[in-house]
């Protein structure tokens, strides 16, 4: 393939669309990279112009997301420097967001490192973002640990498909040393936690700050009248449920959970982890929704293992964000 980086906006685009192609069936741009000094070359221009195309706040959202893509295929050394500098200029927590996967799938420890130890500058949904992407690779699981051990992130900040997806890391050492730093930090016995905001069904509930509660801490993933995310179900219909019902469903999700909304845990042929709900499952490719809200579409063939963790998308824990009055206003928005 003849890489000449003056080529038109649409044929770049074409370059980014094979690069993820190939990375779909296992053979993603820096392996071949690393087989190929010629061919390594030839794609310099390339990425060059990538990482001007993303770094350009002149340009499309749309091209941005594309050169973002391209540089997700490339190395540590061919298109590092450009995603942190597209991290630290853009404006967009979707562009920000896209730059951490990028970071995350290029699987440099270094890179994983200096990511972790800006997690301080970056937005709350940046941040997010980060430790949402920490099971992505080995590079960015290690970089989490050691930032638990050193104290950067604490251990409540860890979703809990994040926690799910560290439980199955291949290096052993890594797997116990997170079990010991996230140990006891959302309680085992979620009836204890059920009955201590029982008190809240006798409190009389604000609907305009349970409206608060609702965008600081489930619109990401549930909507109501259209506003929000799909990763969790719509929540207008909630105000068919009893009181205690919707006080057991926000406070231990997963006591009953449906199967589309079971949280599954893939490991792919090129080590990646990814965590969420399956939304579409054929014989030839999975789809697996992870908790920000993202679809992640998997070749069945690059499948090294699928398992059902037996719980809700929904993390455990909601208690640490909300006292029992804030659950109050939370039900009474919801009803």
């Amino acid at each position: 393939l003849e890489q000449r980086p003056e080529r038109s906006l649409g044929d770049f685009a074409s370059l980014v669309g094979i690069s993820e192609g190939l990375a779909r069936h296992g053979k993603a741009l820096r392996g071949l990279f690393s087989q190929s000094a010629p061919l390594r070359e030839k794609w310099a221009g390339s990425f060059q112009r990538a990482g001007h195309l993303a770094a350009n706040d002149e340009s499309l959202e749309s091209t941005r997301r594309m050169a973002i893509g391209l540089l997700a295929q490339g190395t540590a050394e061919s298109a590092g420097g450009f995603l942190f500098e597209s991290l630290a200029g853009v404006e967009s927590d979707l562009l920000r967001a896209d730059c951490v996967l990028a970071i995350a799938d290029i699987n440099d420890r270094g890179l994983s490192e200096r990511l972790f130890g800006s997690v301080d500058s970056l937005t709350g949904a940046t941040r997010r973002e980060v430790l949402q992407a920490s099971v992505r690779s080995a590079a960015m699981a290690a970089a989490l640990v050691r930032s638990l051990e050193v104290g950067d992130v604490q251990p409540t900040e860890v979703p809990e498909d994040v926690r799910l997806g560290l439980q199955k890391l291949e290096d052993e050492r890594m797997r116990d040393a997170a079990e010991r730093l996230l140990a006891a930090t959302v309680s085992n016995d979620r009836q204890a936690v059920v009955d201590r905001y029982r008190s809240a069904l006798k409190m009389v509930g604000d609907h305009r700050q349970g409206a608060k509660v609702f965008k600081q801490n489930c619109i990401t993933c549930h909507s109501i009248a259209g506003l929000g995310g799909s990763t969790g179900p719509d929540l207008s219909r909630m105000k068919t449920r009893s009181d205690e019902a919707l006080l057991v469903s926000i406070l231990d999700p997963s006591r009953e959970v449906s199967y589309e909304l079971k949280t599954f845990i893939v490991l792919t042929a090129d080590g990646r982890l990814l965590t969420g709900i399956i939304t579409s499952d054929t014989p030839d490719v999975l789809t697996i929704r992870s908790a920000d809200g993202r679809d992640h579409t998997v070749l069945r063939d690059q499948i090294e293992e699928r398992s059902a963790t037996g719980r809700s998308i929904m993390p455990d824990g909601f208690e640490r964000n909300i006292d029992q009055q804030a659950l109050a206003d939370l039900i009474a928005f919801l009803k």
